[in-house]
């Protein structure tokens, strides 16, 4: 027999077996129970830690959608008394940008008379998620009373990270 400890312990896996000793020690059902102990845990982290991995980025969109949804009513209302939509977002939106977001502007119908309004929400390039750094999603409407949510039409944000109204 040489050193090896692969040839040492099948040396010894043989001996037991010819002598009758069971190779499990535990027998096979104890040994399923101990490794399902040790498989579910682990299995379950790896599941956990999917679920979380996206919880940041959408926690952070939310924010925009947030600001975004904020700014429907006063729209709304800029629209019913000057028949027209705003030119500049921030004469009528006290708060165009967060934490995570750097800014909301309108992309679309600024100071337009008829024709739709698009909102679109950047999120800032640095201190959030990277998945959704320099990302978009953006908010129309017709007429000021149906607003339609979706991910922006330039560097749009992955459907994953929308919330479900904006999917």
């Amino acid at each position: 027999m040489g050193t090896d400890p692969i040839e040492i312990l099948a040396a010894g896996v043989a001996a037991s077996v010819a002598l009758g000793h069971s190779v499990l020690p535990m027998g096979i059902g104890r040994w399923l129970a101990a490794a399902f102990l040790i498989v579910l845990p682990v299995g379950f982290v790896f599941w956990a830690q999917t679920g979380y991995v996206d919880y940041i980025p959408r926690s952070q969109v939310s924010e925009a959608v947030s600001l975004l949804s904020g700014a429907k009513t006063p729209i709304a209302e800029y629209r019913a008394d000057m028949n027209r939509w705003p030119d500049d977002l921030k004469k009528v939106v006290g708060n165009t940008s967060g934490k995570y977001t750097e800014r909301l502007e309108i992309s679309t119908g600024a100071g337009a008379a008829s024709g739709p309004l698009t909102i679109t929400a950047t999120m800032k390039a640095t201190g959030v998620n990277s998945s959704i750094a320099s990302k978009t999603v953006q908010l129309s409407t017709e007429d000021g009373k149906t607003w339609t949510c979706r991910r922006g039409a330039v560097n749009g944000l992955n459907d994953r990270y929308l919330p479900a109204s904006c999917r």
